[in-house]
């Protein structure tokens, strides 16, 4: 059966026909009229078996419940690859639309999942920058879609450029209330950087009811700044079946502060140890620029041994952003040569 608008719909709002962005997230009014157009969509299919299309120039192949891969070449013709686990339990779609209009068709792919309630949607995008690489951003949430357009995807400034709306909604309090803070991303060269202070008049986070602090709200800047640290990895924990959380390492709005790891802390779900033995869980998001392979992306796949050839090549890796959907640990890992 393939996805349509009413699948999303049921996913976001529990009910069939067109989504009121109110009662999905608490987008508000001036939110819907600022939604750009994403234009028409390719339906991926939620039988068994492997779908492959062409997208933009870029090659997708979709196994539904499982996987999904995106290859192509840069600028100079160097190749790369995003793969990605397929994150939810229906149907995907699939749109193209210059994010940034920096002359690249970015690739964004909504994915149902019912079991998440009004916010069951996840949004995957592989935006690129001006070399043509692929800048990867991943979120769940509520997601709103409305005919051919994204209402999370705005033009507050009426300048043609595009900004990312993210509501998150977190309950607080011993009486279980209920706060939500609407984040603003730019979208600069395929990054997303989250904008703290007044945008287009307003002033960002919104915040209902105001001054409301969320413990699990995430960062979805991707970017790294030139200026920031890079560190080197020495050892990768495998995976286990228990997530964890651990002492001594601060995830904060500028991404990852590294200490020492103390005594206490214990072994979770995939870290990555450091050379001044700090301890950080593994990204949600990892990408690495090799010498001669180009430039891989791995989404919450399996990492081992991309995360491998980062140890043994003693690559500068750097973090950025923050996902709280199965336990906080860092949005991003860029990877380079020294």
């Amino acid at each position: 059966m393939l996805f349509s608008f009413a699948f999303v719909a049921l996913a976001l709002a529990q009910q069939p026909g067109p989504v009121d962005a109110r009662e999905s997230g608490a987008l508000p009014e001036w939110a819907a009229k600022r939604a750009i157009t994403v234009g028409a969509a390719l339906d991926c299919a939620t039988g068994p078996g492997e779908w492959k299309y062409t997208v933009a120039g870029s090659e997708i192949r979709v196994r539904p419940h499982k996987e999904i891969f995106v290859r192509g070449h840069d600028r100079s013709g160097v190749g790369w690859r995003v793969q990605a686990s397929y994150p939810g339990d229906g149907g995907c779609r699939f749109f193209a639309h210059d994010l940034d209009r920096n002359g690249y068709a970015d690739l964004i792919v909504l994915t149902a999942n019912g079991g998440s309630g009004p916010a069951g949607v996840t949004m995957t995008v592989v935006a690129f920058d001006r070399l043509g690489r692929p800048v990867p951003w991943q979120a769940t949430g509520p997601f709103v879609l409305d005919g051919n357009r994204l209402l999370n995807l705005v033009d507050l400034g009426s300048d043609g450029q595009t900004e990312l709306l993210f509501p998150y909604v977190e309950e607080y309090g011993m009486k279980g209330e209920t706060a939500v803070h609407i984040s603003l991303y730019t979208i600069s060269d395929g990054h997303f950087r989250r904008v703290d202070g007044m945008f287009a008049g307003r002033k960002f986070p919104v915040e209902n009811p105001a001054g409301v602090r969320l413990e699990d709200e995430p960062n979805l800047t991707n970017a790294v700044e030139a200026t920031a640290p890079t560190e080197t990895i020495t050892r990768v924990q495998p995976r286990r079946k228990t997530t964890c959380w651990l002492e001594g390492i601060s995830i904060t709005d500028g991404g990852i502060v590294l200490a020492p790891a103390s005594p206490a802390s214990r072994e979770c779900e995939g870290y990555l140890q450091f050379q001044h033995k700090g301890k950080i869980p593994s990204p949600l998001i990892l990408v690495v620029d090799l010498p001669k392979e180009g430039r891989v992306v791995d989404i919450d796949h399996s990492s081992d041994e991309i995360i491998r050839r980062v140890v043994s090549l003693k690559m500068a890796v750097a973090f950025a952003g923050r996902s709280c959907e199965t336990g906080c640990r860092p949005l991003i890992m860029w990877a380079r040569p020294r």
